[in-house]
């Protein structure tokens, strides 16, 4: 839940965030301790953005001792109207562990690539790869990898179907086939998407 955030556009090309929250990926707040977290965002051309953010704060459950921390970095590039990239990293670190002497740290990344081929039709790919030593964010000690591919179809002006197929994969038995525990997974979707504008 926010608490309390600050917004402010420089100009078009520099924008500044604060915010003040209770919890992180909990419903209900674990201690009595918030996290802030700053964000800074430049985009100094139409085809090129960058944004950083950081979060810091106690989120050890009942404990405000232990700050947990957390990077995330975005770049966006669009060479063209119809082609764009984007790269997303994040590094987090600070929970201690009952038999650990260091505190536990994870970290991923993804990258996302989308071609529109036509008005009406697109085609987008996604990886990502999570590593979580520890197992402290999925519960085993592990690497996770994922590929998506999508296909975008766009009915009417508003309406659009999705058709996505993802792999996952782990080093670890971490998806279940039947009653037994296995190392990947297959995930077929198909989905229906209806959009619309607020100022509209």
């Amino acid at each position: 839940m926010v608490v309390e955030r600050i917004n402010h556009l420089f100009n078009g090309k520099y924008a500044f965030t604060g915010y003040v929250v209770n919890g992180w990926n909990n419903v209900v707040d674990n201690n009595t301790g918030k996290t802030y977290g700053v964000g800074f965002g430049w985009t100094p051309h139409s085809k090129f953005s960058l944004t950083q953010n950081y979060m810091a704060g106690p989120e050890t459950a009942g404990s405000n001792m232990n700050w947990r921390q957390l990077s995330d970095t975005v770049v966006s590039v669009s060479p063209t109207d119809r082609l764009s990239f984007i790269l997303n990293y994040d590094y987090g670190r600070g929970d201690r562990v009952d038999g650990l002497l260091n505190p536990v740290s994870w970290q991923g990344w993804a990258g996302f690539v989308r071609y529109k081929m036509s008005d009406r039709n697109a085609v987008a790919m996604r990886y990502e790869w999570f590593n979580d030593p520890e197992g402290f964010t999925t519960g085993a000690g592990q690497q996770l990898k994922e590929f998506t591919g999508t296909f975008e179809h766009r009915i009417a002006n508003r309406l659009i179907t999705r058709w996505e197929y993802r792999y996952d994969y782990s080093n670890q038995p971490s998806y279940t086939k039947g009653d037994a525990p296995v190392g990947s997974q297959s995930t077929v979707a198909a989905g229906l998407i209806y959009t619309f504008d607020m100022r509209e």
